[in-house]
């Protein structure tokens, strides 16, 4: 799986996540990064800097934001939108919930919402690449964000 749309919340949430899940591939590994060494690697920000935690919290909103792009979507009926959110709001709560506390292992945020770790399978995964199609074909953004931007 690749994420082909940054320019959307979706695409961008996407691609970083799949790095998270090339740079750790094993539950193993997962247990013994904190979650500070993973945001660091793949937002390629230093730790504890304030540039780092300016990244982690917009990290942390792409789910939200997820949300509210999908529900602006005029094309579609609130069924479709329900269908392209399955499973959004469990990364969501993810970052609400364990991703309070950056000395948590990376596994216990992932866990949550890739079962075994396995975040290129999982369905959350599957749903933010629906979600990110979707955004991409009615609602990209004039610009293309970077990832810096997120």
């Amino acid at each position: 799986m690749t994420a082909d749309h940054l320019d959307n919340p979706a695409g961008r949430l996407q691609y970083l996540l799949l790095d998270l899940g090339r740079r750790y591939p094993r539950a193993d590994a997962m247990r013994q990064t904190s979650l500070s060494t993973a945001w660091s690697a793949i937002l390629d920000v230093p730790e504890h800097t304030p540039e780092f935690f300016v990244a982690v919290g917009r990290f942390y909103t792409l789910p939200d934001q997820v949300t509210a792009a999908v529900n602006a979507l005029t094309n579609h009926d609130d069924s479709g939108k329900a269908r392209l959110l399955r499973h959004i709001d469990g990364i969501g709560d993810a970052f609400r919930g364990h991703g309070a506390i950056l000395a948590n292992p990376l596994a216990s945020l992932v866990e949550t919402f890739a079962t075994g770790c396995d975040i290129p399978r999982s369905a959350a995964l599957a749903q933010l690449d629906n979600c990110s199609y979707e955004l991409h074909r009615f609602q990209a953004e004039a610009s293309a964000m970077t990832l810096w931007q997120i």
